[in-house]
C-alpha cells in the first residue's frame, strides 16, 4: 500500500508533493492535510444498526425502511441565514440522507466543497472512491473494529469503499456526536449480540481493541466488570457503561479522540465547533416557537452586530 501510494502521488500532477494542503475555500479555513501514515492492519467488525445513508440506487441496495430514514428537516430559517442561486461548480447531492443531514446541521456549499477537496486528496486512484484503509491512513488512525463501524454501517455492498456522499454522511455525523452519543455508539458496536448489555467477552474486546491490543485492568479484570454490573448479572448495560467511563475516562479516550482526529483533519475543530453552535442555537429557537405560539425569539445585539458587520453569515444547502 505505502509503495503503491509513494508510485501514484509522484505520477499525480494535479497533487505536488511540495504541497500538503488542498485549495482554500470561500468561507471554510484552511485545515492542514496530515501526513499519510502506515499500513493498518485489517479487522472484523459487525454492522452497527444506526439509521445509516447509502448510495442506493448506485450500489443497487435493498430499499431502506422508514425506520432507518431520517426524517425531513424543516426548520424556520436563522437571521444569520443567507441564500443565493446555485452556481457553476457546486456540489449536488442525490442521496435524500446525506441532504436530510446538511439541512438538519445546515451546512451549505462552503462545507461540502472543502469535503470534496479532502476526498479527493484522499482518492489518489482518482476512483470516486475511498477504501477504509485510504481514510484511516490520512487520519493517522489505527483501524480496529471501532473505528471501521463507522463505515461499515453505511457501506451498502460490503465491498470496502464508500463514495462521496456516504463519506460527508458518515464523518459528518461522527463529527456532530455528543458525548453519550459516542458512548452509545460503541456501546452498540461491542454488544455482539444485541442484547443492550455487555458481557465478559464483549468488555474484554471492547478494552482491548481501541487500545491497541494493550492491557486493561492488568490482574483484576473481573473485579472492575464487578465495579460497573450495577445488577450483578455479570453484564454491563450502558447506565454502567456510562459510569465506567467516568471513573476510568482513558479507556474509552480513543472513541473520542477519533472525532478530534476526524475534524481536525476535514473542516478543522473550530468550524465544526460553529456548526455545533448554529445546530443548538437552531434547536434553541424551536423551542421558544413551541412556547410562545409560532413567535420567532428576539434578535440579540449580538446577532444584530454581526448582521451589521456581515459576520457569522452562513448558507444552507438548497436541495432541487
Amino acid at each position: 500500500m505505502g509503495s503503491e501510494r509513494k508510485r501514484l502521488q509522484s505520477s499525480t500532477t494535479q497533487r505536488p508533493q511540495t504541497d500538503t494542503h488542498p485549495p482554500e475555500n470561500s468561507g471554510a479555513p484552511t485545515v492542514p492535510l496530515p501526513a499519510l501514515g502506515k499500513q493498518r492492519t485489517q479487522h472484523e467488525t459487525k454492522v452497527v444498526p444506526v439509521a445509516p445513508p447509502a448510495s442506493d440506487q448506485q450500489h443497487g441496495a435493498s430499499e431502506r425502511t422508514a425506520s432507518t430514514t431520517l426524517p425531513l428537516v424543516k426548520r424556520p430559517k436563522s437571521v444569520l441565514q443567507v441564500s443565493r442561486p446555485r452556481k457553476p461548480g457546486d456540489v449536488v447531492l442525490k442521496n435524500q440522507h446525506t441532504i436530510d443531514l446538511m439541512l438538519k446541521y445546515q451546512m451549505g456549499q462552503a462545507e461540502l466543497k472543502k469535503l470534496k477537496e479532502t476526498f479527493h486528496y484522499i482518492d489518489i486512484t482518482k476512483e470516486e472512491e475511498i477504501s477504509y484503509e485510504e481514510f484511516f491512513e490520512f487520519i493517522d488512525e489505527h483501524r480496529n473494529p471501532y473505528s471501521e463501524s463507522l463505515f461499515k454501517m453505511i457501506d451498502a455492498n460490503g465491498n470496502g469503499k464508500i463514495d462521496f456522499e456516504e463519506f460527508v454522511y458518515a464523518l459528518t455525523m461522527y463529527c456532530m456526536f455528543t458525548r453519550e452519543e459516542i458512548l452509545q455508539f460503541a456501546f452498540r458496536t461491542f454488544d455482539q449480540d444485541d442484547s443492550g448489555t455487555i458481557d465478559e467477552t464483549e468488555f474484554r474486546k471492547l478494552a482491548e481493541m481501541v487500545n491497541d491490543g494493550k492491557p486493561l485492568f492488568a490482574g483484576n479484570f473481573n473485579k472492575a466488570l464487578k465495579d460497573f454490573d450495577k445488577k450483578n448479572d455479570g453484564v454491563i448495560t450502558f447506565e454502567g457503561f456510562d459510569l465506567l467511563n467516568r471513573r476510568y475516562p482513558m479507556i474509552l479516550f480513543p472513541c473520542f479522540q477519533l472525532q478530534e482526529r476526524i475534524q481536525r483533519a476535514t473542516l478543522g475543530e473550530k468550524h465544526w465547533l460553529r456548526i455545533h453552535e448554529r445546530y443548538y442555537e437552531a434547536l434553541k429557537d424551536e423551542q421558544f416557537r413551541r412556547r410562545h405560539g409560532g413567535a420567532a425569539p428576539p434578535v440579540s445585539t449580538t446577532t444584530k452586530l454581526k448582521l451589521i458587520f456581515g459576520v457569522g453569515t452562513f448558507e444552507v444547502y438548497q436541495p432541487n
